[in-house]
């Protein structure tokens, strides 16, 4: 402990860095437990707050298949993902979707 100390002496500035940092990293991690608790209070807060009713589905218009190649298994695998074309408004009437 004797050298401990005297090596941490010859090298003030290189000990002023390691305490400025611990203190840096102490402070980040209290704050980051602080959020933590109020996060998770808040959140509880809405969830007695709030309800959910229903979700909303919305059917795709078609379904698109894609082909990736599988290395490991030296086959393409085939994934289905649906495709929206167009959107309905609330009078009931569909409108393209728009391409940008």
């Amino acid at each position: 402990m004797k050298n401990f100390r005297k090596q941490m002496l010859r090298t003030p500035l290189q000990s002023l860095f390691i305490i400025v940092l611990i203190m840096i990293v102490t402070v980040m991690l209290v704050v980051g437990g602080n959020l933590l608790i109020t996060s998770d209070k808040l959140s509880k807060a809405y969830e007695d707050d709030f309800i959910t009713i229903s979700t909303v589905l919305q059917k795709p218009d078609t379904v698109q298949e894609r082909k990736v190649w599988d290395a490991q298994k030296g086959d393409y695998l085939l994934y289905k993902d649906s495709v929206y074309n167009r959107y309905a408004t609330k009078s009931g009437s569909k409108c393209e979707a728009w391409r940008g």
